[in-house]
């Protein structure tokens, strides 16, 4: 297994920072060496759980336990979940859900099992813009077959016409990137349509283009929710894990 470190590792802000901290823990002036040993150690840990969870960079709460346990033989009392993230190698995910490591995420993107080349992505992009002119003609259509009641946020206010149409695009875009089959009438709830809407006036339409890019290509991924309503009801966590692995 090949794993991929910037050539100028010993240059990055993280790099310093953990450098200095382990200094001062320590009381000693050989953090830089302690500090690349901790990297590495880090990268190679993150190799493993990219094959095992789909998604490079990501250290889930297992994968914090078992690093944790192994830096002990290596680092003594050094806490080093803790020295790294304070040193911003390390990012918590939303809702305690791990960590993620930005710098190996965009250097080693190709060691999660579900990599996908460029040339495979371009396949699907090219499938979802065909799509679309006939996505957004069912928008249209489904908008007019529900009551005009079922159109109302979380907070109870009506949701604006071109909205409605947007919210049906979301769902339906979202169900075809998860391969889903058509969707009856009585699957729209209002929680549905609410959390649509909300997932419509947080994001621009290219930021969902990319979304819907991204959630196609990773749909196998354990992590990724596997129905729209999952999607939407958690649709700043979801959002927030394809940002993470641009």
């Amino acid at each position: 297994m090949e794993i991929k470190i910037t050539a100028d590792l010993e240059s990055l802000p993280e790099f310093r920072l953990l450098n200095h901290a382990i200094d001062s823990a320590r009381n000693k002036n050989d953090g830089s060496v302690v500090a690349l040993a901790m990297v590495v150690r880090l990268y190679r840990e993150l190799a493993y759980h990219a094959q095992t969870t789909n998604r490079a960079g990501w250290l889930n709460r297992p994968g914090v336990i078992l690093f944790g346990n192994s830096c002990l033989t290596w680092f003594g009392d050094l806490e080093a979940v803790k020295l790294l993230e304070e040193s911003g190698w390390l990012k918590k995910e939303a809702e305690g859900n791990g960590y993620l490591c930005e710098s190996f995420a965009r250097l080693n993107a190709n060691l999660a099992s579900d990599f996908r080349s460029r040339e495979e992505k371009g396949a699907m992009a090219s499938a979802l813009s065909r799509n679309r002119h006939r996505i957004s003609h069912e928008a249209h259509q489904q908008a007019s077959l529900l009551p005009a009641e079922i159109y109302r946020r979380e907070n109870g206010t009506v949701i604006e016409q071109p909205k409605i149409i947007r919210l049906h695009t979301v769902i339906k875009t979202i169900d075809y990137a998860l391969k889903l089959p058509s969707r009856s009438g009585t699957s729209y709830t209002p929680g549905l349509i609410a959390d649509a809407a909300a997932a419509v006036e947080s994001r621009t339409e290219e930021e969902m283009r990319e979304f819907y890019l991204w959630l196609a290509m990773n749909r196998e991924n354990p992590a990724v929710p596997k129905t729209a309503e999952q999607i939407l009801a958690n649709f700043s966590g979801v959002f927030a894990m394809q940002r993470a692995s641009v």
